[in-house]
């Protein structure tokens, strides 16, 4: 061979040991157990796929220079577990080596994302190779032989492609955390989260993680690859959930995504099943995107226009490996490092879809923020315009800018009241209990807060329906409102059928006595409850009160009471409980 790359497929043969215990010694007897098979042309496929055989290729490598070369057998797949080499050297010994993606990657003889064998052969010198693959993950033996400069070359373009990847990556990985911390919105995280799966599979997937950590073992590459593959498939599956209505997400196609999702979250679990876990990652995760894929471009069909970016940004892989393929048939002797696989070709077409989402949502931030600036400057041109007029049109002026204050402060105080029952909500306990927090600590008063629960109030909604218990919170709502007698008190709505009650000034003595009446008058109430062994709807309090001081933050406060509510349920409900070793009112 000269200075070219030549795909051995059209020069090796190959044998299967079935059993995996052959030694080398056994493998190359003259009437060895094996029988190695000769393709013409090399119309044979290396691809041999989940196997827990060893596979032997033998061939025969000749320097037809007149110098000593230096060549490189590259295995093309970066994620074989063991790779065993024998050759004979320029002095007549015969020599091994053994690497793989599960041992330690200082055992590689040449240090590279691939499984690389630095071969030297003597001006017009011939070498039989024999090289055995073991690799339970799939195993695929397509190799190349490289003229050691040709290799060098290509190795820097490697590099540059996956760090151009990488860069990719590193930004989109800036944008989506800056947007996430901005924002606050669940969709920026989910692409934050999908950016950094994605990367780490292009890593192990190619063979940089095992280059960049140099980790050893078998079971710490294959739970790497395992975990990377899930994550991958989770936060997928987790972005087209986010964008799907609640309508939809309790039909089939939500029990679709849910299913992905959980089969993401059990994957790294199976590798306790080498052949099981091996299975999951070969079959499984292919059928499990092509669902995606059919799912998205069913959403898209159906006129959901976000679904049309997911759907193209999922069939970018099967394009992108189907070029691939014709590829190879137009080129057929010619395999580059850069192997496209189906892992890099999903995430390739995820970060895509990352990308071209978050371009959109900032097209549509953009064009919101015109539509103010365009509002706010009618509004200073009407202003104008109204200093320039007479009294009457200044007085109009006047009183609809009352009026719009006014609209304001109804619409600020909305914001501060749940909708459902008509008290104060969760946004305006949380503002407040702060600022009483501090107004205690200033004046060297007591705060107490009530945490108040409806007994079995989910068994309520399912004997009695939603409905019943929506008007039973609001009916509930009223006589805790009726029962806070000081202007300075608040009640709130803490959450689904929890509630919350901050007295500023109150002692313990004061908290229990208020939060004894409210539990009485929710049980003079009477509102049946066939699920409560009382018969009727009945509520557990707990109460605790602090004296705050300089520094000292309310949290603890709030965990107190809630320790408190959780003894008084616990104690049989329909009762006020307080600090630990305080007497209950039942």
């Amino acid at each position: 061979m000269g200075g070219t790359t030549l795909n051995l497929n059209e020069y090796a043969s190959w044998a299967e040991d079935r059993t995996g215990q052959l030694t080398f010694d056994q493998v190359r007897a003259d009437k060895g157990p094996l029988t190695f098979e000769n393709v013409p042309g090399g119309a044979w496929n290396p691809d041999f796929g989940l196997s827990t055989s060893a596979f032997w290729v033998k061939l025969r490598i000749v320097n037809s220079g007149n110098a000593t070369a230096k060549r490189m057998l590259v295995m093309a797949k970066p994620l074989l577990e063991t790779v065993e080499v024998f050759y004979e050297a320029q002095d007549g010994s015969l020599r091994g080596t053994k690497t793989g993606h599960a041992l330690d990657y200082e055992s590689r003889s040449y240090p590279h994302r691939l499984l690389v064998i630095p071969l030297d052969l003597g001006a017009h010198e011939g070498q039989t190779v024999w090289v055995r693959v073991l690799s339970r993950m799939g195993v695929d033996v397509s190799a190349q032989i490289w003229d050691s400069a040709a290799f060098q070359l290509a190795q820097r373009h490697d590099a540059m492609r996956y760090g151009w990847l990488g860069g990719l990556c590193a930004a989109l990985v800036l944008v989506f955390g800056f947007l996430w911390g901005a924002t606050g919105q669940k969709a920026f995280g989910i692409f934050l989260g999908l950016v950094l799966a994605g990367g780490w599979c292009v890593a192990e997937n190619s063979g940089l993680l095992p280059a960049l950590l140099s980790w050893s073992g078998h079971a710490a590459a294959t739970g790497s690859h395992a975990v990377a593959d899930a994550s991958l498939l989770f936060f997928t599956a987790a972005l087209l959930s986010n964008a799907m209505s609640k309508d939809m997400k309790s039909g089939a196609l939500g029990y679709l995504l849910g299913a992905s999702a959980v089969f993401s979250l059990v994957l790294p679990g199976l590798l306790f099943w080498p052949t099981l876990a091996a299975a999951a990652l070969h079959y499984g995760l292919p059928m499990a995107y092509a669902l995606l894929l059919l799912f998205s471009f069913a959403q898209a069909l159906r006129g959901d226009r976000p679904f049309i970016w997911y759907g193209i940004a999922l069939l970018i892989p099967a394009i992108s490996m189907y070029l691939q393929h014709l590829s190879d048939m137009v080129s057929g002797d010619e395999l580059s490092l850069a192997n496209y696989t189906l892992d890099r070709a999903l995430v390739q077409g995820l970060l895509v879809l990352a990308g071209a989402v978050a371009f959109q949502e900032m097209r549509q931030r953009q064009a919101h923020l015109r539509e103010l600036r365009t509002l706010l400057q009618e509004q200073n041109l009407a202003l104008e315009k109204g200093r320039q007029s007479e009294f009457d049109l200044e007085a109009q002026v006047s009183l609809r800018t009352q009026e719009l204050a006014l609209a304001a402060r109804r619409l600020e105080s909305l914001s501060s009241i749940d909708g459902m029952t008509g008290i104060a909500n969760r946004r305006r306990f949380d503002e407040t209990l702060p600022v009483e927090w501090g107004r205690a600590a200033r004046d060297k008063r007591p705060l107490s807060v009530a945490l108040i629960d409806v007994d079995w109030f989910k068994a309520y909604n399912d004997a009695y329906g939603h409905p019943a218990g929506d008007e039973c919170l609001r009916q509930l709502a009223r006589v805790f409102e009726a029962g806070v007698m000081r202007s300075g008190d608040l009640i709130a709505r803490y959450g689904g059928e929890e509630f919350v009650l901050i007295a500023p000034d109150t002692d313990l003595n004061g908290i229990n006595t208020i939060a004894s009446y409210l539990c009485q008058e929710v049980f003079a109430l009477g509102l049946d409850n066939t699920a409560s062994p009382f018969g009727r709807i009945s509520v557990s309090i707990g109460v605790a009160t602090a004296y705050p001081h300089r520094g000292s933050k309310p949290a603890l406060l709030i965990q107190e009471a809630d320790a408190a509510l959780y003894r008084a349920k616990h104690r049989g409900r329909h009762r006020v409980a307080g600090p630990e070793g305080e007497t209950e009112k039942a």
